[in-house]
């Protein structure tokens, strides 16, 4: 998906300030849709939700579709989309990849410095009758560090395929 900055002017923050118009956007965003379809299933007016499209079309926000169709259909432009889900931009993929990676690297170095210390000789002197001197506090730390990045590292991989898979049901959008 090609980024495009989002600049809120005075004109997207009026056109933002309805949740009417918000809500066609969001039923914009899956897809194309007419007048009637719109405002079937909002059930409002033609003559209202005309009101608001023409309102969105002029901040760019969405656009009809030029074809020869008896109806005239609109759609979201890139700049709605990209108001309304920042998240299907190729930098929240990128950002989401490399902390996966980073992740998964910590918690692969995390449980080889848990199996380097338990490898370790211990001395078999016991301590005040309560034992062997070994320490397992640095084995269990690593061990849970490890835990703990690799289940973050799968959450975001989750986070991933659903971006993704946002990104791919688009049929303007490319991965």
């Amino acid at each position: 998906m090609d980024s495009e900055k989002i600049i809120l002017t005075k004109e997207i923050f009026r056109v933002l300030a309805s949740e009417t118009r918000i809500t066609l956007l969001k039923k914009l965003a899956q897809r194309r849709m007419t007048l009637s379809e719109l405002s079937r299933e909002l059930n409002l007016a033609k003559s209202t939700v005309h009101e608001h499209l023409l309102m969105m079309t002029a901040a760019g926000l969405i656009a009809p579709v030029p074809e020869d169709h008896t109806w005239k259909y609109y759609e979201i432009t890139r700049k709605g989309e990209n108001l309304l889900l920042p998240e299907n931009s190729a930098t929240v993929v990128f950002l989401l990849s490399s902390t996966i990676f980073l992740c998964m690297a910590g918690s692969v170095a995390a449980f080889v410095m848990a199996w380097m210390s338990r490898s370790r000789e211990v001395s078999q002197v016991p301590v005040h009758g309560a034992g062997l001197s070994g320490n397992s506090t640095p084995e269990i730390l690593f061990a849970v560090i490890g835990v703990i990045l690799f289940t973050i590292a799968i959450l975001i991989l989750i986070r991933l395929h659903r971006v993704r898979a946002a990104i791919r049901s688009d049929g303007k959008t490319v991965s």
